[in-house]
């Protein structure tokens, strides 16, 4: 009973004005050939391949960190060691360690890159597990 005496004598709210309607969508022209629209757009190539680049960069950098955090689980090293240790092929698939390590730079030798990850790795499962490191 108490909370109904709250509301009592409370003035009415405001009636709600009416929205206006919206207006019909109206749909723009489509062009022809679409691909024409790009054509002579040189600088949007230069920075799609720039950011290409720097995803490459950025996949390599984010499994090289998971790689080494000590926090990362068993089953995700594993397979970050997996894509690492992919063969090497004349032509790389995306986002492959191997195509990475080139965009990142094409001077680094692939095997012995693989052999220091490989080494920083076991030092990382040493800090992590010191008696089970050897099984690794």
């Amino acid at each position: 009973m108490f909370q109904f005496a709250l509301f009592e004598g409370l003035p009415d709210p405001p009636p709600r004005a009416a929205r206006p309607a919206r207006p019909a969508t109206v749909k723009p022209p489509v062009s022809v050939a679409p691909q024409a629209q790009y054509r002579g757009y040189v600088g949007d190539l230069a920075t799609m391949a720039d950011a290409w680049s720097d995803l490459h960069v950025w996949v390599l950098v984010r499994n090289l960190r998971l790689l080494a955090s000590a926090h990362t689980e068993p089953e995700e090293r594993d397979d970050i060691l997996a894509w690492l240790e992919a063969p090497a092929a004349a032509s790389p698939a995306a986002f492959s360690a191997q195509a990475c390590l080139n965009l990142y730079d094409p001077r680094i030798d692939l095997p012995a890159f693989r052999h220091a990850v490989r080494r920083a790795h076991s030092k990382v499962l040493a800090a992590r597990h010191p008696a089970g490191a050897a099984g690794r």
